[in-house]
């Protein structure tokens, strides 16, 4: 079996209050748990199904 290179949920570069008051801490805190975390574990499901594919 090949070694799959997965994608990882980095932190932000900068404080959840860096961007205020164009965006809340609670905002910028909201995407990354949410909609970053979704959009790294799709990468990761997308990778894990090409990995099964290949190896059938």
């Amino acid at each position: 079996m090949d070694t799959i290179h997965m994608f990882a949920l980095l932190k932000f570069g900068y404080s959840d209050d860096a961007l205020a008051p164009a965006l809340s801490p609670d905002l910028l805190t909201l995407h990354r748990n949410k909609y970053h975390a979704a959009y790294v574990n799709g990468a990761n499901s997308i990778l894990l199904a090409i990995n099964r594919f290949r190896n059938d």
